[in-house]
């Protein structure tokens, strides 16, 4: 991995004023870092099934987890000094699962299952913070250790209007220990964090003309553990109790498609996604946030024979600004979302 030099900064991407003035010599800067990392995996599943009433399912995973990195960096104060990295994980994972179907149109089912994310599993980035590489000695020993995760859900699902339309609801939680957050140049792990919510979907058709898709999800998250201060240490002593920055606690999705005719399908979608906190890797300074937003879609698609189709697209109708994520980093930065855009696509098949 090396980073690259030679392009032009400052350049507005809607008033290019430097686009007739030539580019400097292209090169990559800075000396490269190697990555290696080697996995060995072993799992084992099983299911049961009695009378398609109960059907239990479960297994078991290990993952061996090695990585080396080798580097320069600066160390006290010494500038291209060598440094390397050297991280094993073994990580020990399992889920169950049993479905109960009262009624062969619905079924009620519970999950458990437990997962890991080691250090270096992003290995196209340095920063341990995101999952990347760790290089540098910011990096504090409780950092290299895997995260932690465990996801519980019970929900139901049931077919109805004829086994056409499936309609979905479930309770989650999902919790992770030993996460990294980031103080300063620091990097370091043992916190805690917890998201709860609900999940509503529908998808399918309610007539023979009209199918819907889409979901409803409400979510409430919570730091239960933290090594470091706040990011807004005069409204706040600590980051517990706190939420998690750049989550969107709410959102929503609908699309709807109506048969017109034969040839006609017209059709539509609605987005929304609420306030969205700014923050460090872990906890939401309550002062920098996204604003919520809608977004609409709407399409038109004709069946000109048995092997053409065409189809008209219309995104983000009402040319709604909004933003995509708030990206950690020393000076936070958002990216714009697409204005109004269309699209005429016209399909083959043979």
């Amino acid at each position: 991995m090396q980073t690259g030099a030679g392009a032009i900064s400052n350049v507005s991407v809607f008033n290019p004023q430097f686009t007739y003035l030539p580019f400097g010599p292209v090169s990559l800067v800075g000396r490269p870092t190697k990555v290696k990392i080697d996995t060995n995996s072993v799992y084992v599943m099983d299911s049961a099934n009695w009378q398609d009433v109960v059907i239990l399912n479960g297994g078991v995973r290990y993952d061996d987890y090695t990585l080396h990195t080798s580097g320069f960096g600066t160390v006290n104060n010494v500038a291209n000094t060598p440094i390397s990295t050297s991280l094993n994980s073994g990580m020990p994972n399992f889920n169950v699962g049993a479905v109960y179907k009262p009624m062969p149109i619905g079924s009620l089912y519970a999950a458990y299952a437990t997962s890991s994310n080691p250090v270096g599993a992003e290995f196209d980035g340095t920063s341990p913070a995101y999952g990347g590489t760790p290089l540098t000695q910011t990096v504090a020993a409780g950092a290299l250790g895997p995260e932690k995760n465990t996801s519980a859900e019970v929900g139901t699902k049931w077919e109805l209007f004829d086994r056409h339309l499936l309609v979905t609801g479930a309770l989650f939680q999902t919790t992770k220990e030993n996460a990294r957050e980031t103080s300063g140049a620091n990097v370091t792990g043992g916190a805690a964090y917890r998201i709860r919510g609900i999940d509503l979907g529908v998808g399918g058709n309610v007539t023979d003309k009209l199918s819907v898709f889409g979901g409803l999800v409400l979510m409430q998250s919570e730091v239960t553990k933290s090594l470091v201060p706040p990011p807004n240490a005069a409204l706040f002593s600590s980051n517990v109790g706190l939420q998690l920055a750049n989550i969107a606690h709410q959102s929503f999705n609908m699309l709807a498609k109506y048969q017109l005719t034969d040839v006609w399908e017209i059709g539509g979608s609605a987005t929304y996604k609420s306030k969205i906190y700014g923050g460090t890797l872990l906890a939401a300074n309550q002062g920098t946030a996204l604003p919520s937003y809608w977004r609409f879609d709407t399409f038109v698609e004709a069946k000109i024979n048995k092997n053409w189709s065409a189809k008209l697209f219309v995104n983000n109708v009402f040319n709604q600004l909004y933003y995509d994520a708030l990206y950690q980093s020393a000076v936070p930065f958002v990216l714009e979302a697409p204005g109004r855009s269309a699209s005429f696509v016209v399909s083959g098949r043979f």
